[in-house]
């Protein structure tokens, strides 16, 4: 039977949607990871913002993160995600979000964690963190 993934709008819908494509019951996955299950549990009912270490965590697990954050499978020939710059894009935008005060959309903090994704990896070094802020919020 081939697994096919449903058109699911939300963060929560689409990690228990990964998690149950890999085989996982919320306490394995939650194991694997290194949370509770009730912690598991509220990821996915809420889509509650998870910290880069537990995305880093579901990557290597094979969660497909791009699907997990954007709601779109990634395709055989787009990069392949940098943890590392992934797990700092995580904590960048978190930081700008509570040091500004924006109250934003579980998706569009994900959008969030894209544009800082992108703006990391066009640096040399992640040291110029002011100019990939101003490059994140400019149009947020």
């Amino acid at each position: 039977m081939k697994f096919e993934r449903q058109p699911l709008t939300t963060i929560g819908s689409r990690l228990k949607d990964e998690r149950t494509r890999l085989g996982y019951s919320q306490a394995e996955l939650a194991s694997r990871v290194g949370v509770t299950r009730m912690t598991q549990v509220r990821y996915e009912a809420t889509g509650a913002n998870f910290d880069a270490g537990y995305l880093q965590q579901v990557a290597r697990l094979g969660i497909d993160v791009r699907y997990l954050l954007f709601g779109t499978a990634r395709s055989d020939d787009s990069e392949d995600w940098d943890l590392e710059r992934l797990g700092a894009s995580v904590m960048l935008v978190s930081a700008l979000v509570r040091r500004h005060g924006l109250t934003i959309s579980n998706e569009g903090h994900g959008a969030l964690v894209l544009k800082a994704y992108r703006a990391l990896a066009q640096r040399a070094s992640q040291a110029d963190a002011a100019a990939v802020e101003s490059e994140i919020m400019d149009g947020s």
